[in-house]
């Protein structure tokens, strides 16, 4: 056998120093990956087990057993269905500790079940080798009534990699009755974690590479820039691109019916510049005949860096939303949902993190909207065939900003035809002064909430020069047409 040239040797020196870097490098890649992927599902499933247990009344477990409290039991699972369909929730179940140490069902939120379905769950026993959940840690917490404040993550054969919150509920009287468990399926994630870091293997490898060829090949060293510069670019579009569909996809959508109710006409549009939106609105039925509207924006100081900021604004804009609608379901004036769900929303944001919000309920059996606003840009309303103007609102501390704040309600009636415009303050900063926005309604003389809505927008589109990189711009139209 020849022996290897001096070139040779070192050409594969290079190559093994090469693999070696790599690999070294693609394992702290993935790592550091991985964890951030674990840090921000860990935060998704803490807030939803959090929020399930605040949903549940611990006092009605055994009457949900014994089947006597079937209306609330259902009502209760429609909350859950859609606190786990807002979050992207695997699992959310509600469980409780048998006398002879095994697990109980009192909820079982599975995307996979239908409703009778999961109400026949009620009272289903798992055995603990059914690895419902991690007893040892469960037995801890059902035990001590503490929540634990890290998620637990598991990769087993029959569920794969999961993270897992557990927050225990309480009844009365102080004792744990209850667990509400909340689980992120991470598989799409951790499978993405891996080819990214296969792909960032292939890079380093590549690189050292084009290095050792570069010795050789004076023009390579353009082709590796290049390689890198669209490597940025495709990464950076499809980072965006993420962020923007999840985004949408929490978005409620206006343009199909939430009720056989034909006395009212809404549309709503929201657009945003930044990855993460910090807009919201929500649209729903807080009773037979009221029709809630919200409308909302996430305040983040400038100490949070971009990344995080980003990630709170998601977990804060989902937050405040869930926590005023599970408050208006449950009933109640809107100074009180706001109030409830302004210390709840006090206990799980920093500091520099507040939340302005405008909701009304619109009764469509009398035309009566009574309203409340929380450091949000007052609305315009249109009566009686008049002009647009502000609506009078008591100004108000945001949400979240202190806890234990009293908030005023106001009260106006609409008549058939009359309007109502909810915005952001984005709104209000591009028509650049008060008048400009009362202008722009005025001049539209349709009678649809969609065309009021395309009117603003068209106005917008004239002035992208005003327009801020980093400005979110939310809207919602409401016309009531007549009383039922």
């Amino acid at each position: 056998m020849k022996k290897l040239s001096p070139q040779a040797k070192m050409i594969c020196t290079i190559i093994i120093a090469g693999i070696v870097i790599a690999a070294g490098v693609g394992w702290f890649v993935y790592r550091a990956m991985q964890e951030q992927a674990e840090e921000r599902f860990s935060a998704v499933a803490l807030t939803a087990a959090h929020m399930a247990a605040e949903i549940i009344d611990g006092d009605k477990i055994e009457d949900f057993l014994l089947n006597e409290a079937r209306d609330s039991f259902l009502s209760t699972i429609r909350l859950l269905s859609e606190l786990q369909q807002s979050n992207n929730l695997s699992f959310l179940y509600i469980v409780r500790l048998t006398d002879d140490g095994n697990i109980q069902y009192i909820f079982d939120i599975d995307p996979s079940l239908s409703l009778e379905q999961q109400i026949a769950r009620l009272g289903e026993t798992a055995d603990v080798s059914a690895e419902v959940v991690d007893m040892n840690i469960f037995i801890e917490v059902y035990r001590t009534g503490q929540r634990l404040e890290e998620v637990i993550f598991t990769d087993t054969p029959q569920w794969g990699h999961q993270a897992s919150a557990y927050v225990p509920i309480f009844s009365s009287d102080g004792r744990v009755v209850a667990i509400a468990c909340a689980d992120v399926d991470m598989n799409d994630v951790i499978q993405r974690v891996r080819q990214q870091t296969v792909a960032v293997l292939a890079i380093i490898f590549g690189a050292f590479l084009l290095s050792m060829l570069f010795t050789l090949l004076i023009y390579t060293k353009g082709l590796k820039k290049r390689e890198a510069i669209d490597n940025d670019r495709k990464r950076v579009e499809g980072e965006l691109r993420f962020a923007k569909d999840i985004h949408s996809r929490m978005i409620p959508s206006v343009s199909r019916p939430i009720s056989d109710k034909t006395n009212y006409d809404i549309h709503a549009c929201i657009d945003s510049k930044r990855k993460v939106g910090r807009d919201f609105y929500d649209v729903f039925f807080a009773g037979n005949d009221l029709l809630a509207v919200v409308i909302g924006t996430v305040l983040i100081g400038n100490t949070i860096e971009e990344e995080d900021s980003d990630n709170t604004a998601m977990l804060i804009r989902n937050s405040a939303r869930m926590f005023i609608k599970i408050n208006a379901t449950a009933g109640g004036a809107p100074s009180k949902v706001f109030e409830a769900a302004n210390d709840s929303l006090y206990e799980i944001t920093e500091e520099n993190v507040t939340i302005t919000a405008f909701m009304g309920y619109l009764d469509l059996s009398s035309g009566e909207f009574a309203y409340v606003n929380a450091g949000h840009s007052n609305p315009l309303v249109k009566l009686e065939e008049a002009s647009f103007s502000f609506i009078d609102s008591q100004p108000s501390f945001a949400l979240a900003s202190e806890k234990d704040i009293q908030f005023k309600e106001g009260k106006i009636r609409f008549g058939a035809g009359d309007f109502l415009f909810l915005h952001t303050s984005g709104i209000y900063k591009i028509t650049n002064e008060s008048t400009k926005l009362v202008d722009v309604a005025n001049n539209y003389e349709g009678k649809s909430a969609e065309g009021l809505v395309k009117v603003m927008q068209d106005y917008l589109k004239q002035h992208t020069e005003i327009v801020h990189e980093n400005q979110d711009m939310a809207m919602l139209a409401l016309r009531f047409i007549d009383c039922d």
